[in-house]
């Protein structure tokens, strides 16, 4: 059994399971993304904080309790509750934070709230502790944090677009394909290469080449691209 590379083992477990072969949209890496600027865009995939699955709400708590004197000296107000309940699930929590007046081409649609975890410097507080630690940046945050604007499903790895997007509805725009790392850039670079570190991780945790998959060099046993 291969060693987990984040603080959920048993999410890690479930991706390989559903995704250890799954199909990956190579023609989706090729549309062109800027890569992230956060003194640009301060962290606006952030705006709306993050749906949290049973385990990473779990190990979530409990850190953001234990570690509770170093969150308040990065400058999160209220570490103990930065994790809320929503229905049935669990979630971050929001604080108000104006986008609008920040960042000049930030989407109308999208909110004036940020994750109460985001720092006023446009950093992770989860991302800045895991550092402090000795650990990999990403070890204490959620899968669809670091892998964003990069899209699991049971279809398979893919990266949506404008007309794709899977949070767009009448009236809506969409969220994954708006935020500055997530939408089109025609003078950026194919997504294969801006997401590199994100596939790369995600492959290490699913044994597959990612990277290579996306440029048609490698495909994992039992799947294929497309």
């Amino acid at each position: 059994m291969q060693p987990p590379r984040t603080a959920y083992p048993a999410t890690e477990t479930a991706l390989r399971a559903t995704l250890g072969d799954a199909p990956l949209d190579r023609a989706s890496f090729e549309r062109r993304l800027a890569p992230c600027t956060l003194p640009h865009c301060r962290g606006t995939c952030c705006s709306e904080g993050v749906r949290l699955n049973g385990e990473e709400a779990t190990v979530l708590r409990h850190l953001v309790c234990g570690e509770a004197e170093h969150l308040r000296s990065l400058g999160v107000e209220d570490p103990e509750g930065a994790i809320v309940r929503e229905g049935r699930g669990w979630r971050t929590a929001l604080r108000p934070e104006p986008f609008h007046g920040r960042v000049p081409d930030y989407p109308a649609h999208l909110g004036d709230t940020a994750c109460t975890l985001l720092l006023e410097d446009s950093r992770c507080a989860l991302q800045v502790l895991a550092e402090a630690r000795g650990l990999h940046p990403w070890h204490y945050k959620p899968l669809a944090c670091w892998l964003h604007p990069i899209s699991l499903s049971a279809e398979g790895i893919r990266l949506h677009d404008e007309t794709s997007d899977p949070y767009r509805e009448d009236g809506y725009a969409g969220f994954t394909s708006q935020t500055h790392c997530g939408r089109t850039d025609p003078c950026g670079q194919p997504a294969r290469e801006v997401l590199r570190t994100e596939l790369e991780f995600l492959g290490e945790i699913l044994g597959r080449d990612l990277p290579g998959e996306t440029r048609g060099e490698a495909v994992p046993d039992g799947g294929g691209g497309t």
